[in-house]
């Protein structure tokens, strides 16, 4: 896999937020202070402030008898 370079574009993450700028991989719950109408977020490393888009995915399955 190549390795990603910085500045980018667009990071994608589970739980963490990734740094546009560095590459920083941060707490995404700590950063958006469990506000799902946070808008923005600053890396705690070069304090770079980033879009960010919140979402939770939610998945049901069967539950066999």
């Amino acid at each position: 896999m190549a390795k990603k370079k910085f500045p980018t574009e667009q990071t994608r993450c589970i739980d963490d937020c990734e740094c546009v700028e560095c590459g920083y991989k941060f707490d995404g719950q700590r950063a958006t202070n469990n506000d799902m109408d946070c808008n923005t977020v600053n890396c705690p490393k070069c304090k770079t402030e980033m879009y960010v888009s919140v979402s939770v995915e939610y998945m049901c399955t069967q539950i066999d008898d």
